[in-house]
């Protein structure tokens, strides 16, 4: 996990910090890594990626400084959201990027793009306040556009299968058993604003926000309870 500029290296023995071995990134916004050695970073200055479990990280030919998450979909592939409806595609490792504008994004934000299987995938965003959801099973050929009926953006997607949930502005937490073709509002007016959500076959869900909190589910999302944070 990322530390103010440095990682934080998990292993058995707890949380090891240890600087990010290239220097200016500026702000390190997110991480995800596909397997032990092959991760992805988005930084201020663009997305940098390691083929060595961390150790190093090189620089991307994206050239796009505004993005969200980076997901990978294996060692060589990933994807990544920008502004202006802009979505990002290397097939290569990041050494060429693939951009697309999507279709009836305007000039909104595609603030994540989640995928599943490397043909199954979302991505959220907003367009004048509203909350916008495409969905693709080509691998990202063609994309299909839905808008929630309501009045705050989309920040989060994450689905396990067919179930996924949605984090919006505001913090409220959507639910979906249909690989997102209808959504159920689950937390409308939370105490904390959430930011991010987790999904994970079984109905198992966790949602973090604000201030620390963490709430997770068992159960589909029927209960959510607040997890403690030392």
């Amino acid at each position: 996990v990322w530390t103010d500029d440095r990682i934080c290296e998990i292993a058995t023995t707890g949380c090891a910090p240890m600087e990010l071995p290239v220097r200016d990134v500026g702000d390190l916004k997110s991480i995800a890594f596909s397997g032990r050695k092959d991760g992805w970073a988005v930084t201020s200055d663009g997305i940098y990626r390691s083929t060595d479990g961390g150790r190093t990280w090189a620089r991307t030919g994206s050239g796009e400084r505004s993005l969200g998450p980076v997901t990978p979909v294996s060692a060589t592939e990933a994807w990544a959201s920008g502004k202006g409806g802009v979505l990002f595609h290397t097939r290569d490792g990041g050494r060429t990027w693939e951009s697309a504008v999507l279709s009836g994004a305007g000039r909104g934000a595609l603030r994540q793009v989640y995928f599943v299987t490397p043909r199954a995938g979302w991505v959220v965003g907003s367009d004048g306040g509203r909350g916008i959801i495409y969905s693709t099973t080509d691998g990202g050929e063609t994309w299909i556009a839905s808008r929630l009926d309501s009045t705050w953006g989309l920040r989060a997607v994450s689905f396990a299968e067919n179930e996924g949930w949605l984090v919006a502005d505001g913090g409220p937490i959507l639910h979906s058993v249909d690989a997102g073709k209808h959504w159920d509002m689950q937390i409308e007016r939370p105490q904390d604003e959430f930011l991010d959500v987790q999904a994970l076959p079984g109905g198992y869900a966790w949602a973090v926000g604000r201030a620390g909190t963490v709430l997770s589910t068992v159960d589909h999302g029927r209960t959510w309870a607040k997890v403690p944070v030392d």
